[in-house]
């Protein structure tokens, strides 16, 4: 129990400024780092806190071990060391905090249910079906978190208002070009030589105890720097846009690839090199095929949706 809780409570930690979006800035900003993931932060974070404060789970360090491990695979998501450290009939305990099995997990109802707290915008009701939640074992004796078939269109809405939310917040053109402004200037800031503690901006979270110190203020870093080069003035001339409200203006989206890349070569050819793309998809959107369901006589039942709720686009902005 402690175990879950932990990894619930701590899974998020490693964050960078503006959440998702620093995972592109420093995928853009340091190519031989592509598998850096806020999750592999927040393990390392969990890491070095337990081994600068002296935080034993266990007076029994192999013990300790074991559950530092579990908490970070819990976190991470890494299905081998699920299979050696956990029994088959305590593999549901995976499926809690960020479920790899069928995406139905506490991570997604607790930010769908906190973001329509704050945002105008309602959706449908679907916490619910966890009120019927139960343990069941598939023929190879491995355990999954079940729920009961009456309960299946309120895991259908917790999916859909999931896609609506990254259609009408999340990922709106506006909020999309906003993002993809932010992110030029902290790249660009970093190719023109931004550190903290000696480490480039994008490059930070090899120190835990510098990580901590980047957070949203990145942006004031780079207005009150003194370096003088292209790639810094550039930067600031871009912050200074978004200060006055001057956003990277959306002009056109298309579902088609090759659509967007043709009109996107063309104004280039046109009007110069002040334009760009930016792919809007809703990760993992799919209903997924194998939620584990129940009757009222306890048999286990199958049902696929019906709802489709893939999107992916091209926007592009000037």
């Amino acid at each position: 129990n402690l175990i879950l809780q932990l990894a619930g409570l701590l899974h998020d930690i490693g964050h960078g400024p503006y959440s998702h979006l620093w995972e592109h800035c420093v995928h853009q900003g340091c190519p031989n780092n592509q598998e850096w993931t806020h999750e592999s932060q927040s393990v390392a974070l969990i890491k070095d806190m337990l081994e600068s404060y002296k935080i034993s789970l266990h007076s029994d360090e192999e013990v300790h071990a074991y559950c530092v491990e579990l908490i970070s695979s819990l976190i991470t998501g890494d299905y081998e060391v699920w299979k050696r450290l956990l029994k088959p009939s305590e593999m549901y305990l995976t499926e809690i905090v960020s479920n790899k099995f069928c995406n139905i997990d506490v991570d997604k109802c607790d930010y769908l249910l906190r973001d329509s707290y704050y945002v105008d915008h309602e959706i449908a009701s679907f916490e619910d079906f966890f009120k019927h939640a139960r343990i069941v074992n598939d023929e190879h004796g491995v355990s999954h978190i079940a729920y009961h078939v009456n309960d299946f269109q309120l895991i259908e809405n917790m999916f859909t208002n999931r896609a609506i939310y990254h259609n009408e917040v999340y990922q709106l053109p506006e909020v999309a070009g906003v993002e993809k402004q932010i992110r030029d200037i902290c790249v660009m800031a970093d190719d023109g030589g931004l550190e903290i503690g000696g480490l480039p901006i994008t490059q930070v979270q090899k120190n835990c105890n510098l990580y901590l110190k980047l957070d949203d203020t990145v942006l004031d870093l780079i207005r009150t720097s003194t370096i003088d080069n292209r790639c810094m003035n550039d930067a600031k001339t871009l912050l200074k846009r978004l200060d006055d409200e001057q956003f990277y203006k959306f002009i056109f989206e298309s579902h088609n690839q090759d659509e967007a890349d043709a009109m996107y070569k063309d104004l280039v050819a046109k009007f110069g090199d002040d334009f760009c793309k930016v792919m809007k998809k809703i990760p993992n959107a799919a209903i997924p095929k194998n939620i584990p369901l129940y009757d009222d006589n306890g048999a286990t039942v199958q049902m696929e949706s019906n709802r489709n709720l893939c999107y992916e686009s091209v926007l592009l902005f000037y």
